[in-house]
This record gives C-alpha cells, sequence and structure tokens, in this order.
C-alpha cells in the first residue's frame, strides 16, 4: 500500500509548482512582448527599405512560342494549333478542287525552322481579333 503524505505537504508542492508555472509564463509572455516590437520597429523599416531595393525587372513579353506554350496561354488546345497550321494555306483535294485555308498563313502567324513550329503571338492575337463575330438579336449567337 502506498504510503500517506500530509495533505500540507502537497498543497505546498503543488502551490511552488504553480508558481513556477505562473513566473514561466509571465516571462514567456515578456519575450513574445519583445518580439513584438521588434517586428514592429521591423515593419515599420520596411517602406524605407523598399525605396532602396533595386525595382526588379518584369520579363519582357515573348513574341514567339511553341505550340505547347501558346496552347498554355491562349484557349487553344494543343491540337487546335496543329489543326489551324495543317489548313493554314489553300490545299487541292483529291479532285483538284481548292480548299481554301484559315488564313493564319498569309498573316504571317506561323514560323517555321526545321522542324520547330513556333507561333507569332502578335499576329497571332490580330489574326483571331480580325475574325471576331458579334451576336445579333434575334439570329442566334454566331453570324
Amino acid at each position: 500500500m502506498a504510503e500517506k503524505i500530509p495533505l500540507a505537504t502537497v498543497r505546498t508542492d503543488h502551490a511552488a509548482t504553480m508558481a513556477q508555472a505562473a513566473a514561466a509564463l509571465i516571462a514567456c509572455g515578456r519575450d513574445v512582448a519583445a518580439r513584438l516590437e521588434q517586428a514592429a520597429e521591423m515593419f515599420a523599416l520596411l517602406p524605407q527599405c523598399a525605396d532602396e531595393a533595386p525595382a526588379l525587372a518584369t520579363p519582357e513579353p515573348r513574341r514567339f512560342v511553341t505550340i505547347a506554350e501558346c496552347a498554355a496561354i491562349r484557349p487553344f488546345s494543343a491540337q487546335a494549333l496543329r489543326d489551324m497550321r495543317f489548313k493554314a494555306f489553300d490545299r487541292k483535294n483529291s479532285r483538284g478542287d481548292v480548299i481554301p485555308g484559315n488564313g493564319t498563313g498569309p498573316a504571317g502567324v506561323w514560323i517555321q525552322l526545321g522542324a520547330k513550329v513556333l507561333i507569332d503571338l502578335p499576329a497571332f492575337d490580330a489574326w483571331l481579333e480580325s475574325h471576331k463575330t458579334t451576336a445579333q438579336a434575334g439570329k442566334g449567337w454566331m453570324q
């Protein structure tokens, strides 16, 4: 059986433990307050540092991109862009009839260097703008 410990001893030990915990919390609170003051001073210095810091150069927008890169930045899939490339110029079918192209070839959208095909983004955007249609009241969404 366990020994009986006098109640007065337990209370004094408990009181001492509570006092130590309270002292630790006070010390921790003081440390946190000091850190908050330091942080406030650092934030006060930020606008001054921002004026002294060199300006970061924004990257220049690229003019020529690959089909995969264009598919990531424009609302067309890579396969749709390849199809546009295939239909860029007028072509003939098996009977000799001329199938009109979509006009991206004469607009200068496509640049081919060996096997690499690049898209001229300003020319592509201009071609898109020239093919924009507007909805008319009562006549459907595309005319």
